[in-house]
């Protein structure tokens, strides 16, 4: 049992849970971090992935982070939990579940064991089982020396409503929302690949549509006018300018490409910004670390 009125840490596994519940009358959201998350010698003593967000804003949370890149949440000790915390959360009038790719696959193939009754997933991966999705280089990758036979390999066995958030022009994303049988929405934001919440937060619509989402008020039919603002990012050139389904006739690439145009003359402080922060990212990666001393 989770105590309440704490912040709570458990390490299962390479999965940490991270936990503070005050109000047994109100929902409690689940969620799982994404892949770029990964808890490391570096960053070991931050909070997990989307805890902080959610605990200032009053919700019960229980937040589970991988520890280490190739943690894909089925580690024996998270499974054995979750089937000893089943029995708590079923005294929570609503279990809501918030995850974005890798952790949005957790969420699917543990929903039932969490007794999830909706759930929010921005850009989903419904799977990293190569025989499922041959055509996702993420499932290609971790499908080397891993057994998937005794299951949780399918987020798409979850029952519970899901509400989808991707961008329906990338074709791996797109595959991976087409296989939820259980959708009750598909929200698009075409044109910034396997980025959405990138995106969703260069517009400050992240933080709102997640909340909004939680609280049951996510205006579905006015997504689309909402997430228009896309079309001021670099990102949504960059990508539309890639031609990501192949079908872009030559005078829509030029017209792409002019906009695209007009869209850095406008913008050279953010295109020289991102590209000074793409350099820093890539001197980091191949330059090692100064010692410092105590």
């Amino acid at each position: 049992m989770l105590p309440f009125h704490q912040v709570v840490t458990r390490q299962l596994g390479d999965v940490r849970l991270q936990a503070y519940l005050h109000d047994v009358t109100a929902p409690v959201v689940l969620t799982f971090a994404s892949g770029n998350a990964a808890l490391t010698e570096g960053n070991e003593h931050t909070d997990n992935w989307g805890f902080g967000f959610l605990k200032k804003r009053g919700f019960n949370v229980i937040s589970f982070n991988h520890i280490g890149s190739q943690n894909l949440f089925r580690h024996t000790a998270l499974v054995a939990f979750l089937a000893e915390l089943t029995p708590q959360l079923e005294r929570f009038p609503e279990r809501i579940g918030y995850g974005v790719s890798r952790g949005a696959f957790a969420l699917g193939i543990h929903a039932d064991a969490l007794l999830l009754d909706r759930i929010l997933m921005l850009m989903p991966i419904s799977t990293f089982d190569d025989r499922l999705a041959p055509w996702e280089p993420k499932a290609i990758h971790h499908s080397l020396g891993t057994d998937w036979s005794k299951g949780y390999n399918d987020a798409t066995v979850c029952r519970c409503p899901v509400t989808l958030i991707y961008d329906p022009l990338y074709p791996i994303d797109r595959q991976h929302a087409l296989r939820f049988g259980s959708a009750k929405a598909h929200l698009k934001i075409p044109g910034v690949g396997h980025h959405v919440a990138d995106a969703l937060a260069e517009m400050g619509l992240l933080s709102e549509t997640v909340t909004r989402y939680l609280d049951n008020r996510l205006d579905v039919l006015g997504f689309p006018a909402k997430v228009r603002a896309r079309r001021r990012q670099q990102r949504y050139f960059s990508k539309m300018a890639q031609n990501p389904t192949g079908k872009n006739t030559i005078k829509r690439r030029s017209i792409i490409r002019y906009h695209w145009l007009r869209w850095q003359c406008s913008n050279m402080d953010k295109v020289l910004k991102r590209t000074l922060s793409k350099w820093r990212r890539s001197l980091s990666k191949r330059l090692p670390m100064p010692m410092t001393r105590a």
